[in-house]
């Protein structure tokens, strides 16, 4: 059973990976974002993690148009 304290309400796909748009984590939050910025510095450096983790199994592929 997930932790909810470590767990901080996250919902996780298939592969394993966090929902971000389906995780109550990054909704906003009134009693604690105050303001833009507080949410913002409230859920980036998780979502950013989070996004890392799943492009981290994407192969990526550079296209010049000439």
């Amino acid at each position: 059973m997930a932790d909810p304290e470590q767990d901080h309400e996250f919902v996780y796909n298939e592969q394993g990976h966090a929902d971000i748009l389906n995780s109550p984590f990054f909704d906003i939050n009134s009693e604690v974002d105050q303001t833009v910025e507080e949410y913002v510095e409230r859920i980036v450096f998780t979502l950013a993690t989070a996004i890392d983790d799943q492009l981290s199994f994407v192969q990526w592929q550079l296209v010049s148009k000439s």
